[in-house]
C-alpha cells in the first residue's frame, strides 16, 4: 500500500487474479465431489429466487436453476455453476 492509502496497480491486479483463481478452484472442488458420485440426479426448473449453493450468486425469480442430488446431498445451483458441473461430469465419465 502506498502512503496515499492506495494499492499499487500491479499488486491489486495480481491480488484480484489470485482471488478469482481460488474462487474458481473452490467451485470446481465442490462440483467435482458431486460429479464423481455413482448415482447423480439433476433436475431443472424455474427459480423461486435464492442463492446458488456453490458460488452464492443470486438466482433471480423465474431464472433457470438446477438441483443436483448425490445420495443424501443436494445443492441448488445457477447456470454458470451447472456448466462447470457438466465439465466435471464429462471428466468423471472419461476416467
Amino acid at each position: 500500500m502506498t502512503a496515499g492509502g492506495r494499492w499499487p496497480r500491479a499488486d491489486a491486479s495480481a491480488t484480484a487474479c489470485a482471488i478469482v483463481l481460488t474462487y474458481r478452484a473452490h467451485r470446481r472442488t465442490i462440483l467435482r465431489a458431486f460429479a464423481w458420485y455413482p448415482a447423480v440426479k439433476t433436475f431443472v426448473g424455474s427459480s423461486r429466487g435464492g442463492l446458488c449453493a456453490v458460488c452464492r450468486g443470486l438466482i433471480r425469480l423465474n431464472d433457470v436453476e438446477y438441483d443436483v442430488e448425490a445420495g443424501p446431498w443436494k445443492v441448488r445451483i445457477d447456470v454458470s455453476c451447472y456448466r462447470l458441473f457438466v465439465e466435471e461430469m464429462s471428466d468423471a465419465l472419461r476416467a
